[in-house]
């Protein structure tokens, strides 16, 4: 599944080079767990660096953008209208509509559960998961950001990687390493 961002109906040659429909590239696209996780610091420090950059939407891409993340899920991309809700939280977020965008990330976060009930899908939702982690945090929101993480957790396998979150998100939350539990 590829980064919805570089989807084609929402570049056109009128388009503004400074929209930020498409400026943060490769975030919320489909990665392997071990690589999002590999690239935590790199990921977060764009998407803050992202919510920072002033920027300009042409109202129809945010409208579009808006159509998108209310779609219903197609069994072929069953994260696609995750991707787009994420993308539109941070936009909103962006915009100064904190509000909006948080209340977003909260529906988001509601629906991940049921993904990763399928064995097969569980492991695209913890990335997904992480996204939404990484967006709340980078919107400064960090008591949340770990909040999402402790739950996330509990459905990673590989002990490893459950340490390597713990740590990244202690440090940016600075959580004393005692108060987190790695019960898996």
């Amino acid at each position: 599944m590829g980064n919805f961002a570089r989807d084609d109906s929402l570049s056109s040659p009128s388009r503004s080079p400074n929209s930020s429909v498409e400026s943060p590239g490769l975030l919320f696209s489909t990665i392997p767990l071990i690589e999002m996780v590999n690239g935590l610091n790199r990921y977060y420090a764009m998407l803050k660096t992202f919510l920072v950059t002033p920027g300009v939407i042409r109202y129809e891409d945010l409208v579009q953008l808006r159509r998108r993340a209310a779609q219903v899920d197609f069994g072929t991309a069953p994260f696609g209208r995750f991707q787009a809700q994420l993308r539109l939280a941070i936009e909103l977020i962006r915009l100064g509509r904190r509000s909006e965008g948080f209340k977003l990330l909260s529906q988001v976060e509601e629906r991940l559960p049921i993904l990763s009930e399928a064995q097969e899908t569980q492991s695209t939702a913890i990335v997904y998961g992480l996204w939404l982690a990484l967006v709340k945090a980078s919107s400064g929101n960090l008591p949340a950001a770990f909040e999402t993480m402790q739950r996330l957790i509990v459905l990673i396998p590989d002990q490893a990687i459950g340490a390597k979150l713990v740590t990244f998100f202690q440090g940016i939350n600075n959580v004393p390493l005692r108060e987190v539990s790695l019960t898996l």
